[in-house]
Order: C-alpha cells, then sequence, then structure tokens
C-alpha cells in the first residue's frame, strides 16, 4: 500500500511531516517523501490553497503515480455549532457552493443546468483501511471565499445545510470522476479540523 497525503498548505499537516521524518523529494518541490525506509510507503504533497490549484497538482502528479488511498487533509470551518473545536471528521459528502448561476435571487445548481455535476463523494472511507478507528462524519462544501457575513452564512446554510467548509474538498474529490485521472485511486477521502467559532459558522483557515 502506497498512501498519499495531500494538503494546501505545510502548516496544516506540518506536525505529521515532522512525525514521519518527511523531506522533499528529488521529483518535485511540492512532494515530500520520508528519510526513514520503514514509513516509506507514504508521500505528502502540497498543492497550495484553493480548489484551481488543488486540481492542477493532483492532475499532473497522480496519473503518473499509483497510490491506494489518497487522503486529503486539513484545516476547515465549520457551520454546525455542536462541533467541538479541534475535533477530527472525515467527509462523507462535498459541494461546489457556487458552481451554478443566478436567477435574480434564486441560485441553479451546475446540476440544474445540465453541465455536469456539482456534488461529490469519497471513493472509500477511512473506516475500510482503519477498522478499530472510527472518525465523526460530516457533510461539506467547498468555496473561493471562506464565509464570515452573518447574511451569506445564513443564505448557504438554508440553501445546501453544509456541516463543514473548506477551499479545496469538492476539487479533490471531483478528480476520479476525470477520463483518465486517478485511476489507481480507490481510497479518496477528506479530513477536516475545526477552527474558532463565530455566531452561526466558524471562520474557517483552509
Amino acid at each position: 500500500m502506497r498512501i498519499l497525503i495531500v494538503a494546501a498548505t505545510q502548516g496544516e499537516v506540518q506536525p505529521l511531516m515532522d512525525a514521519l521524518g518527511m523531506q522533499k523529494s528529488d521529483e518535485a518541490d511540492n512532494l515530500f517523501v520520508p528519510r526513514h525506509i520503514s514509513v516509506a510507503n507514504c508521500s505528502v504533497l502540497i498543492t497550495g490553497a484553493g480548489m484551481v490549484p488543488t486540481a492542477f497538482a493532483l492532475g499532473r502528479h497522480l496519473p503518473h503515480n499509483v497510490y491506494n488511498p489518497v487522503i486529503n487533509l486539513g484545516v476547515a470551518g465549520a457551520f454546525d455549532k455542536s462541533f467541538p473545536l479541534g475535533e477530527v471528521y472525515e467527509i462523507t459528502k462535498d459541494t461546489f457552493a457556487e458552481l451554478g448561476a443566478e436567477d435574480d435571487t434564486r441560485f441553479i445548481s451546475i446540476e440544474q443546468l445540465g453541465l455536469g455535476a456539482g456534488i461529490f463523494n469519497p471513493t472509500s472511507s477511512l473506516d475500510h483501511f482503519t477498522p478499530k478507528i472510527r472518525t465523526n462524519k460530516a457533510t461539506a462544501i467547498t468555496v473561493n471565499t471562506v464565509h464570515g457575513n452573518d447574511a451569506t452564512i445564513a443564505a448557504v446554510v438554508s440553501r445546501l445545510n453544509p456541516q463543514i467548509e473548506s477551499m479545496e474538498g469538492a476539487a479533490f474529490l471531483c478528480l476520479p470522476r476525470a477520463e483518465g485521472a486517478l485511476h489507481t485511486d480507490q481510497g479518496s477521502v477528506k479530513l477536516c479540523r475545526k477552527t474558532q467559532p463565530r455566531q452561526l459558522a466558524d471562520r474557517a483557515c483552509c
């Protein structure tokens, strides 16, 4: 089993990288591999923040490398105020919240437009790979602009009722659907960690 950890920024996974003794790969500046042979089956790919950098980095790296599973780790904000600060959540569904069109005050999703898909699920669960460890589950949205305004928070909660938001999640999960891409990835999941709460939602750092 070869494991790939995908993160937007190095700071989000630095403790893990330190624990595994990661160093930069000769292959690419954003790819890190272990110094020690005992964890040689795990690599870390830093994509950059946002949907486009994530899709670009994965689309460039994965067609030439075989991994199973591929795990997206990162810090996210939560809309669900019952989520304890600092908890880890496995994402079971992620939606491109802004992908669609406006018709006056009505939002039309990309599915309703007949132009593609905007909702994605992992191809596997962490429970499959770590049966003795059960993770919390949550649904998420992926956004270009992290929510920090009460009116826009209320609007997206009313429309999609998400529990968590990030800036990369759905971009990570949608790639297995791209023709010829990620053909070896069968364990795509996303983990989120909650940030400081703010009234209706939490400010997110992704």
